[in-house]
């Protein structure tokens, strides 16, 4: 599920989710299913 203000980046043949936060991007965890994903979006 792609939230709002998240783009995927494929580095070295891996996919992660970002978030754009004040111009930055902020990595976050690897499974969008988890707390922890939530938490840091």
């Amino acid at each position: 599920m792609k939230k709002k203000f998240t783009t995927s980046k494929k580095v070295k043949g891996r996919s992660y989710q970002y978030f754009r936060k004040g111009g930055q991007y902020v990595r976050l965890p690897d499974d969008p299913k988890r707390e922890e994903y939530d938490r840091e979006y």
